[in-house]
């Protein structure tokens, strides 16, 4: 798939702790890192179908680059009423982090006004699944 101009594409493998060694999600971010340290984009099946809007933060290693370089990285994102969040470090064409999925009603505790995404698009992380992420930049 092709990203818009402007826009990186990753994909992305999620493993979750309770089978590690099988790849639960595959997804593919369309992203753009900004010079304001912010991440956004989309986030896409391996169909091409529309998952999520994906938000997010860079904080670059000692380069100014936006997208370029080792960074610390974190991106949010939902999938089947699950919020995501992916935390880890960005190399410059290689991605490792951890996820931690957060269900409707968790969130509802803590903020009760949110949006949350219904369409059940391709499996998820359940409430409270935690795991890795690993992506390359495609």
């Amino acid at each position: 798939m092709a990203c818009d101009t402007g826009f990186q594409e990753w994909t992305v493998n999620l493993f979750l702790d309770t089978d590690p060694s099988t790849v639960d999600t595959q997804l593919v971010f369309c992203i753009r890192f900004n010079a304001n340290q912010t991440i956004d984009g989309k986030a896409f099946d391996t169909s091409g179908m529309f998952v999520s809007n994906v938000t997010g933060r860079n904080k670059p290693f000692g380069h100014a680059n936006p997208g370029g370089g080792a960074s610390l990285i974190s991106l949010e994102f939902s999938m089947n009423s699950v919020n995501v969040t992916i935390a880890g470090v960005k190399l410059p064409t290689r991605f490792e982090g951890r996820l931690r999925a957060f269900g409707a009603a968790e969130l509802a505790v803590a903020a009760p006004s949110h949006d949350v995404i219904t369409d059940e698009l391709t499996p998820a992380p359940a409430d409270g699944d935690t795991g890795t992420a690993t992506g390359t930049q495609t």
